[in-house]
């Protein structure tokens, strides 16, 4: 379904949770079947080992970024000196944002790393994951 707002069309997907199988270890290429209009889209599937390691890593580095945006904030007040130079105070601020940055990014890879990912029928890699997905050949989307 599609809506015209000004110049823009905006377009909007049905979601179905998709049933699939896992694989023991590894990775499968598994063949899916949408449920809205029966055109089958191939989809990369982990093995649940794979992905909770996957989820684990991503977990342990939004930990690490936000630690870091902490202390960095830490370090910025700590060193700040209003009648001094800001030149560590300016490094260090920067450096907490782009921290605060990373650590939003991972979360939200954290929690949405399933395992599945929607294949380009085209290249046969997957697509990449920043920001909302369509693939081309089916009106299939994830975010």
């Amino acid at each position: 379904m599609s809506t015209k707002v000004g110049d823009r069309i905006l377009q909007w997907y049905m979601v179905h949770p998709l049933l699939v199988s896992r694989p023991p270890g590894g990775s499968v290429i598994r063949e899916q079947v949408c449920p809205t209009c029966d055109q089958t889209v191939s989809c990369v599937v982990l093995g649940v080992a794979e992905t909770r390691r996957r989820r684990r890593i991503r977990a342990a580095l939004a930990l690490a970024a936000a630690v870091t945006t902490v202390v960095l904030i830490g370090l910025t007040v700590v060193t700040f000196d209003p009648d001094g130079h800001f030149g560590a105070t300016l490094s260090l601020s920067f450096g907490a944002m782009g921290a605060l940055v990373a650590a939003a990014f991972l979360c939200d890879s954290w929690l949405a790393e399933d395992g599945v990912w929607l294949r380009n029928p085209e290249t046969g890699r997957r697509y990449w994951r920043l920001g909302p997905v369509q693939d081309p050949s089916h009106g299939l989307t994830y975010k």
